[in-house]
């Protein structure tokens, strides 16, 4: 079911006068890594400042620079580890610090060449100082850290604070129902 177009209008009229201020602008999303929440054409509004004053959290979806593809690819994705954590992804889920989240589960994992990021997908992997582990809510359509690593702070550039449209009401334990 497509937004009615009045929605669409009111959220780029409100998108703009919060761009007028430099913290927020509107983009689309680009794929289907975060779907069912986010999908290809999505428009989401990033704050660019958000973490200029707080800590980036875990579960949080962000805007970045893919590290692999360079700064003209970016990617929308949701911050699972966090620096010095130890992430484990298999095809029985994830672990953090070898605890399972709850009401995560990554059903569509796969194995990812070892030459792509240096660890199996069965491998643990500690996150570096200043850098995060981030993967798509749609992990069979993902290029997230199981294919690049972690990714480094500088490379977060903004927090989206946008809710998905007309799929508000999923949480991250209904991915496997």
């Amino acid at each position: 079911m497509k937004a009615p177009i009045s929605s669409v209008l009111a959220l780029l009229i409100v998108s703009l006068l919060i761009s007028a201020c430099g913290q927020q602008s509107t983009t689309r999303v680009s794929g289907y890594a975060m779907s069912p929440n986010y999908v290809e054409g999505d428009l989401v509004e990033v704050d660019f400042e958000a973490y200029k004053e707080q800590p980036i959290k875990r579960w949080e979806v962000v805007y970045v620079n893919d590290p692999k593809s360079g700064p003209n690819t970016k990617r929308t994705l949701r911050v699972v580890g966090l620096p010095g954590e130890v992430i484990k992804v298999s095809p029985f889920g994830l672990r953090i610090n070898k605890e399972r989240p709850n009401g995560l589960l990554l059903p569509h994992s796969h194995r990812i060449p070892r030459d792509e990021t240096g660890f199996g997908a069965n491998e643990a992997f500690k996150v570096p100082e200043g850098s995060y582990y981030l993967l798509g809510d749609n992990a069979a359509s993902s290029r997230d850290s199981r294919h690049f690593g972690a990714v480094k702070a500088e490379n977060v550039l903004g927090k989206v604070v946008t809710a998905p449209k007309q799929r508000a009401d999923l949480k991250l334990s209904d991915f496997n129902k």
